[in-house]
């Protein structure tokens, strides 16, 4: 169940992170490094993902568990979150 929590915290922690440092290198006069920014937290979260969720998802395939299969669906929607999060900046500012 620790597992699922993580993924929830992982995903919830990109959300901080991303607007966190983007309002902060928009107060900087930093514009340009928003985009590095984001896609750098984006990264982080995804491979923090991915290191929870894959295992608890191949073990779910073996032998079905709550706890195992909350963690490998709450990873996937968490990793649909972050790629949602940093696809704003396709067609928006990072600052203005």
């Amino acid at each position: 169940m620790l597992n699922a929590i993580a993924v929830v915290i992982v995903w919830a922690a990109h959300f901080g992170a991303i607007y966190a440092s983007t309002a902060l290198l928009c107060e900087r006069q930093a514009a340009g490094l928003v985009p590095t920014a984001v896609v750098a937290w984006t990264v982080v979260a995804l491979a923090a993902l991915a290191a929870i969720a894959v295992p608890a998802a191949l073990r779910a395939i073996r032998a079905p568990a709550l706890p195992d299969v909350l963690a490998a669906g709450l990873g996937a929607l968490a990793a649909l979150g972050a790629v949602w999060e940093v696809s704003s900046l396709i067609g928006v500012r990072g600052c203005g």
